[in-house]
């Protein structure tokens, strides 16, 4: 009973309408009709279920505004992405610089990481049949025992902190397989550090910032086999940019 009052309630509405806007109304009808009826409609059943007929007008309206509204937000999310949590403290052990010779874990040479796959790794190839492109860091047992940023009383979640490996300008997106991921451009654009699989970000695109800055943290998003770090350094060739192995750049 309650729905046929409000289909009621609408049909009063709409048949006060007079006027030009009656006449659009009744032209809109008869468009819908015409595209389920091939044949001409007389006036007086357009009149008849005009009412009905806004009515799954109006539906379908409100569906499409809140379609767009969805896309819209799905698809503007990567862009607009900011900030997920409060940052931690930055490492001083980390010397600015524009050239990286740090690991983004922190520590002495690689005493703080494990190395799961390996520059232009043949293991990876064969596996995936692409050619990796950086080197993929978990955190050793060292680290976990060690690490000031990891042992800290404010961790509370245990997280893996990833740190800049240089002074540079940010810059955040997400990939075609959904992995947060953060570019650190050097201050002369010569040479830029990359971290892909982040789960929390702490730096926004166009911010600058200094070696040792947390840009997130060690995760699996995007195209991953488990929770690790993608490092990756690229260098600038003319107009384009060529990967090159970390392992080169870290000192022992």
């Amino acid at each position: 009973m309650q729905k046929i009052h409000q289909s009621n309630h609408f049909t009063e509405i709409v048949s006060v309408i007079d006027g030009p806007l009656q006449a659009i109304l009744n032209s809109l009808v008869r468009i819908f009709l015409t595209m389920f009826l091939p044949f001409p409609i007389p006036d007086e059943i357009i009149m008849e279920l005009r009412a009905s007929i806004l009515q799954i007008l109006f539906i379908l309206l409100l569906v499409l505004i809140l379609t767009v509204v969805s896309l819209i937000g799905i698809f503007t999310l990567p862009l607009t992405h900011q900030v997920t949590t409060i940052a931690p403290a930055s490492d001083s052990s980390f010397s600015g610089t524009d050239v990286p010779f740090q690991n983004p874990l922190g520590g002495i040479g690689l005493s703080f990481v494990r190395i799961t796959a390996y520059f232009h790794d043949s293991d990876y190839y064969a596996q995936f049949g692409l050619w990796h492109e950086g080197v993929d860091f978990v955190p050793s047992d060292a680290y976990y025992k060690q690490s000031t940023a990891y042992n800290a009383p404010k961790n509370v979640n245990h997280d893996i902190d990833v740190f800049s490996t240089i002074n540079g300008v940010v810059t955040y997106y997400q990939d075609q397989y959904g992995s947060h991921t953060i570019e650190v451009l050097n201050n002369e654009g010569t040479l830029k550090v990359i971290f892909m699989h982040l789960n929390d970000v702490f730096v926004s695109t166009g911010q600058s910032i200094t070696a040792g800055t947390p840009v997130g943290t060690m995760g699996d998003t995007g195209f991953s086999t488990g929770e690790h770090l993608h490092y990756q350094i690229d260098i600038s060739n003319n107009d384009s940019w060529t990967p090159i192995d970390p392992l080169g750049y870290i000192k022992q």
